[in-house]
């Protein structure tokens, strides 16, 4: 029988050293900084900064501004200050670095510090001061931040989260000794206070922090370091970092960190926890062996935990009652004394084999009526952290919301991705499935063993930037008990990374089974059509054997079943099963796989896209139409499950014919891999543009401000090498479409600076004007009339009408065919230019009432590119690449407050990475389209419709029918259901037939996807082929020209009426 014995050992050990026994050392290395240098305070340089001192940063016109580094004196004090006063961040702000010293590798770091941020109005800006110990080769051994919010009145702290107050003079010690864990003890105390300022911390307050990274030999045997004090850069950010009195001496080889009496050790074969006395714990790996092949133990330092806060309250200053259970155990909880239940059998009352835990139970103070317990559960590769609290504890935190906890990491740890995975759910009433998050986690490595950190909820981070660690708290209501708020984190230890990431998270939701597919495609796409495997990885999280079983059924675009099957197999808790599912597709196009696993204990459901898309080459190069809006590879807000690099983005990108980018990030590898880019900006969002738009004090009302500004982003274009600055988005929306509000504004305060910084800095670059949201003819009207037309080389609009119909005959401002029409009659009126669509798009949210399902969209994508060219578009931006979020977590259709955030699912892939049919469409339209021209309608019969385009496959037309009608625009409704990607949308298919053009060949019509069929002509030389709504593409036939609906829309000027 398995028992979790075989898993666990329990110690207990007791630590009595005192912090610190460190006896007075030689100096190493000490600065008093009574000379000037640098950029002192009369402005002038001295490249002989001290010995060996190195600086950067970038100096305004007389060494008094922007970031600088310098000496000066501060209220007698003779001290370096470094200081960030430039709004953009490049170069990278101030920085001053001290020589090298022998530090050996027990010593100890004293400096007075004193820091003064700068308030500004954003609370998105970064602000930033840093000391940072760097090691012979450079890199980081400890990294000590200083930050702040940047808002009146600021909330400013040191390393560790320590409060500390703007203008007051702290000491800070920093000891390294003999440390087998990498870690530091820090110790900062005021020295000095500000008049009038309150002070917030009281002295001798001790943080841990971790290494990151090992001290090396220099280049004469012996181990040096040296110390970097930085004004870190960044938008927004402006303030100043003073040091005086540093010194660098030795420590006694004998000094130990800090250790509290009474600590509790527990161990797994995996990892070890060391539960302090104050309440908080040390993680430590135990994979790791010694040369005789023995385990360490307790293994290697993964970080240690404290700090827990939940709304007004915090463990801090606070030591908890300890209490440790193991093996079988009663339930203990608090009952609901309204029901008797002493004579039914419940698991209330049961007892049950559990892992052992360990309680922290923070009693009561004054004004509280419960405990708050933290609880750890100890499963043989996972640790679980709790936080319970009775919902009528005051003053508590009584509501559901964020929590956190301080967690310090080990600088040995190398992070190796950050996980933000999905849960697919199936509505019971119908319609496709939808995904929300599951929770979040991130991976690291330390020596030979991978472990992870998780929630059970979306955030922006997992892990801020002050090292603390959000999870949720919810209300849990379970029966024959109270309610209780509760929340949860997890550890979990391994070799696979992608096993313990998703073990942490499905234990940190609670989940008794973990289930994930895996390709060895990034995006789930195949080159060519052969048997591919997804390798699965299904764990029993229970603390006793299950049977597992997993079951699949994969589907083509036709829905044809090309997989399907069953295995089953015994699980001993926490054992990994990796089957693998074997799919066979018939054709190139999308597959959909849905696969689900299954225990006594919990289902979890899978829905995988994936498919075949054959590589081509594309020759169109710059003059290529076809280009990608914005795309995001990162995790987190706007983000995704999981981590896909710029590399293979970019791949992605460039074989489905992508060869416009407008935005990215990775501009010189786009460059290097063959894509033209523009760069694309628009004023802040923020209160200066809504006090200027509204007349009221504002930088941008300035002209030498906006100049700047402008000047900024002509260099930023240049650099890149981008060929076009687009400036501004949308403005004609803002005060109502056709009403003009913000039109004067951009024609007299940007557009003739615009081309002003232009000529003068990149007269190379091409100006984007415009960029309205549809065609709006009164806004640009406006722009005409005030003599700002030529200030702009390429007219852009962004254009859609989902869910209508691209072609819908309604006569709507927002109508993807109104747009197209509207924009061709600007530019009769107003003069011509190069037309350029740097937005469009054809979202599918599930069971959205403002979106098309999948496989719609992808017809509107299609029909939307040949209407395009139909109009002389010159280049289209689909926008965009990947689905994404503007919130924590995965927004469902009823939750995203329709349409408002339909945006999240504009995405040619989910934000899961696997492929959506658009995306196959896509890369057919940039493939068929390559170098192609419109030559004008086809002559069809009745409600048949087609355009007739020459390229580089051939002569075409692209042909559907209108016999069912359009997609409207409906009224959105509670309950709306999407059907499935495979099923077709149109029920009539109208006969058609057309005179081919060789009889040995047949024509051929390829479908939206790319799937091509050959058609063999009949005896009179004409083939029969099926059309209906859905668009396909017709080659190899005789078309019948003529000047039919779409060219007489499009050009009213070749002797037609106008329509």
């Amino acid at each position: 029988m398995y028992s979790f014995f075989q898993h666990l050992a329990f110690v207990t050990t007791i630590s009595l050293v005192p912090l610190w026994t460190v006896s007075a050392g030689t100096t190493i290395y000490s600065e008093n900084f009574s000379r000037e240098g640098l950029f002192n305070e009369n402005g002038t340089t001295d490249t002989g900064f001290y010995k060996g001192w190195s600086t950067a940063g970038i100096p305004n016109s007389d060494n008094k501004g922007y970031a600088l580094a310098r000496i000066l004196s501060d209220g007698g004090r003779r001290c370096l200050s470094v200081q960030d006063f430039r709004w953009a961040g490049n170069p990278p702000g101030a920085e001053a670095t001290t020589p090298q010293f022998s530090a050996g590798h027990y010593w100890r770091l004293e400096f007075v510090f004193q820091w003064r941020p700068h308030p500004t109005q954003n609370h998105q800006d970064k602000i930033e001061a840093t000391v940072t110990l760097l090691n012979a080769a450079g890199e980081a051994l400890v990294h000590l931040p200083f930050r702040s919010s940047g808002l009146t009145p600021m909330t400013v702290t040191g390393p560790g989260n320590v409060p500390l107050t703007p203008g007051d003079w702290y000491r800070a010690t920093l000891l390294k000794a003999n440390l087998n864990d990498d870690r530091f003890d820090l110790a900062i105390e005021c020295v000095e206070q500000g008049k009038g300022e309150a002070h917030s911390l009281a002295p001798g307050v001790r943080k841990d922090l971790p290494a990151q990274a090992t001290l090396r030999p220099g280049n004469g045997g012996d181990t040096f370091a040296a110390i970097r004090f930085s004004a870190v850069s960044g938008y927004g950010n402006m303030g100043t970092f003073n040091v005086a009195e540093l010194k660098v001496s030795g420590a006694d080889p004998s000094a130990k960190p800090r250790k509290d009496v009474g600590s509790r050790t527990l161990s797994t074969l995996s990892y070890t926890a060391v539960f302090q006395p104050s309440g908080s714990v040390d993680l430590y790996a135990r994979f790791k062996r010694d040369k005789a092949g023995k385990q360490e133990t307790p293994g290697i330092f993964a970080g240690g935990i404290s700090g827990y806060r939940l709304g007004e309250w915090s463990s801090d200053g606070h030591v908890p009652e300890i209490v440790v259970r193991e093996g079988r155990s009663e339930v203990e909880s608090e009952r609901d004394e309204a029901i008797d239940f002493s004579e039914i059998a419940t698991s209330v009352t049961g007892k049950r084999i559990q892992w052992p835990e360990v309680e922290l139970r923070f009693l009561p103070r004054k004004g509280e009526t419960k405990p708050v317990v933290i609880r750890w559960t100890l499963a043989p590769d996972v640790a679980r952290m709790e936080l319970e609290v009775s919902p009528d504890n005051e003053p508590g935190a009584g509501d559901e919301g964020g929590a956190s906890f301080q967690f310090v990491r080990s600088g040995g740890a190398q992070f190796v991705e950050e996980i933000k995975p999905a849960r697919w759910l199936r509505n019971p009433a119908g319609g496709v499935p939808g995904q929300e998050t599951k929770g979040m986690a991130q991976v690291f490595q330390s020596g030979s063993v991978v472990w992870a950190i998780a929630n059970d909820y979306g955030f922006r981070k997992l892990i801020e930037d002050d090292d603390r660690v959000n999870f949720q708290v919810r209300k849990i209501r379970v029966p024959w008990m109270r309610s209780r708020l509760r929340g949860s984190a997890a550890f979990a230890f391994g070799a696979d990374s992608s096993v313990v990431a998703s073990q942490a998270v499905a234990v940190a939701a609670h989940d008794w089974l973990a289930f994930n597919l895996k390709s060895e495609s990034p995006f789930y796409i195949y080159d060519e059509v052969r048997p591919v495997v997804l390798r699965g990885a299904v764990s029993n999280l229970f603390h006793a054997p299950q049977r597992a079983d997993v079951s699949w059924r994969a589907v083509d675009y036709d829905g044809v079943v090309v997989s399907e099957g069953n295995e089953a197999h015994w699980l001993a808790p926490f054992e990994v099963w990796q089957p693998e599912l074997r799919i066979t597709p018939r054709a190139a196009g999308p597959l959909y796989l849905d696969a689900v696993a299954r225990t006594n204990r919990g289902t979890e459901f899978q829905r995988v896209s994936l498919g075949v898309m054959p590589r081509r080459e594309f020759t169109d190069g710059k003059e290529s139409r076809f280009g990608i809006s914005a795309y995001r590879g990162r995790v987190g807000t706007n983000g995704h499950t999981e981590l896909r690099t710029e590399d293979q983005l970019l791949d992605l990108m460039h074989r489905a014919g992508i060869r416009w980018l407008r935005q990215t990030d990775g501009w010189e590898l786009a460059r290097k891999k063959g894509f033209h880019l523009w760069y694309h900006n628009n004023v802040p969002y923020n209160q200066a543009t809504d006090d200027y738009f509204q007349g009221k004090k504002s930088w941008l009302s300035d002209e030498t401000a906006r100049l700047g500004f402008i000047d900024s982003n002509v260099k930023n274009t240049g650099q890149r090498g981008a060929a076009v600055l687009e400036f501004t988005n949308e403005w004609n929306l803002h005060g109502g479409e056709k009403k003009a509000v913000r039109a004067e504004k951009y024609a007299k305060d940007w557009l003739p600076l615009l081309r002003k910084s232009r000529d003068k800095l990149a007269p190379d670059i091409l100006l984007g004007g415009g960029v309205v949201a549809n065609g709006d003819i009164p806004f640009l009207k406006k722009v005409f009339d005030l003599g700002a037309w030529n200030d702009f080389d390429l007219l852009v609009f962004h254009a859609s009408g989902v869910p209508r119909s691209p072609d819908t005959d309604e006569d709507v401002y927002w109508s993807y065919l109104q747009t197209l029409k509207d924009i061709r009659k600007a530019l009769r009126m107003f003069g011509e230019k190069e037309l350029w669509m740097s937005e469009f798009y054809a979202p599918s949210a599930p069971n959205s009432s403002v979106s098309n399902n999948e496989r719609i969209a992808a017809e509107d994508l299609v029909l939307m590119v040949g209407l395009a060219i139909a109009a002389d578009v010159r280049g289209m931006m689909y926008y965009c690449l990947d689905d994404f979020d503007r919130q924590d977590r995965i927004a469902t259709a009823g939750e995203i407050g329709e349409p408002i955030l339909r945006e999240n699912y504009f995405g040619l892939l989910r934000r899961d990475w696997t492929p959506k049919a658009g995306l196959w469409a896509y890369a057919n339209c940039a493939w068929l389209f390559e170098g192609a021209r419109f030559l004008g309608d086809a002559r069809l019969p009745g409600k048949t419709e087609g355009l007739v385009f020459e390229g580089k496959r051939g002569r075409f037309a692209l042909v559907w029918d209108r016999s069912e009608g359009y997609v409207r625009h409906e009224r959105s409704v509670d309950r709306n259901f999407h059907r499935e990607p495979w099923e077709k949308f149109w029920t009539l298919e109208a006969d058609l037939r057309l005179p081919v053009k060789d009889r040995a060949t047949g024509l051929t019509v390829v479908d939206t996807v790319g799937r091509p069929t050959t058609v063999s002509p009949a005896a009179d030389g004409a083939a029969t082929i099926k059309v209906s709504g859905e668009p396909v593409f017709v080659f190899g036939v005789e078309w019948q020209i003529e000047r039919g609906k779409y060219s007489r829309l499009f050009y009213p000027e070749k002797g037609e009426p106008e329509r």
